[in-house]
């Protein structure tokens, strides 16, 4: 029922988790991917990381829903 505030989210999320940087430099995304979802393989990593992009985005968007929430344009 929120897609534009959902879009908007997961572009603004990915922006800055790319902005971010640890104490060794590399972007919070790179550091969250190398940690958690590498180990799972290139191509396995690469879609847990997406799906669970995913749900977290889906998640505040069901949140939203729940706390009858909408924004509209």
């Amino acid at each position: 029922r929120n897609p534009l505030i959902i879009y908007l989210l997961s572009e603004v999320l990915i922006t800055l988790l790319y902005f971010f940087r640890t104490g060794s430099g590399k972007s919070l995304q790179e550091s969250i991917y190398q940690t958690i979802f590498s180990p799972a393989g290139c191509y396995a990593g690469s879609f847990l990381w997406a799906f669970t992009y995913m749900l977290l985005c889906w998640s505040v968007g069901r949140w939203l829903d729940k706390k009858g929430i909408y924004l509209r344009a």
